[in-house]
């Protein structure tokens, strides 16, 4: 999920169901993420960064962005 500010929140499920916040991806100030796609494989997803006109690629095995797009 996105805080639609400047980060995207990761969480994972325990043997019993519950989620906790696993991590934290947070881009530059003002990027206010929203929309968020991701691949069949889930390695990747694909977040909009509505203020700065740009998506982001997110490799969601090792947690880093890897690339910004402009759009």
């Amino acid at each position: 999920v996105t805080d639609a500010q400047k980060g995207l929140h990761i969480y994972s499920a325990d043997p019993t169901g519950n989620y906790r916040e696993a991590k934290v991806i947070g881009f530059a100030n003002g990027s206010y993420p929203c929309g968020i796609c991701v691949n069949r494989p889930e390695t990747l997803a694909y977040i909009a960064l509505s203020k700065r006109n740009v998506v982001a690629m997110v490799d969601l095995i090792t947690q880093q962005i890897k690339q910004e797009i402009e759009v």
